[in-house]
């Protein structure tokens, strides 16, 4: 599960969203129950909050993040 607040990827284009694979969000909630999030995008410096499943994201590692077992 990929916790609130962790930098993800996108990973295919999203056209109805003017978004492109490699574009970077932050996760800004995660569905209980669910494999759902919604992530926030920056674009043209506006907000952009899209929900989208866990297939569609890939979690961005920081050099801060550690692993827990």
């Amino acid at each position: 599960m990929i916790q609130e607040h962790h930098l993800v990827m996108l990973r295919d284009d999203l056209p109805s969203e003017h978004l492109k694979s490699g574009t970077v969000g932050t996760v800004v909630h995660h569905y209980q129950q669910s494999t759902h999030y919604e992530v926030e995008f920056l674009v043209d410096a506006k907000s952009l909050v899209v929900t989208l499943s866990h297939d569609d994201i890939e979690p961005i590692l920081t050099p801060t993040d550690t692993t827990h077992p």
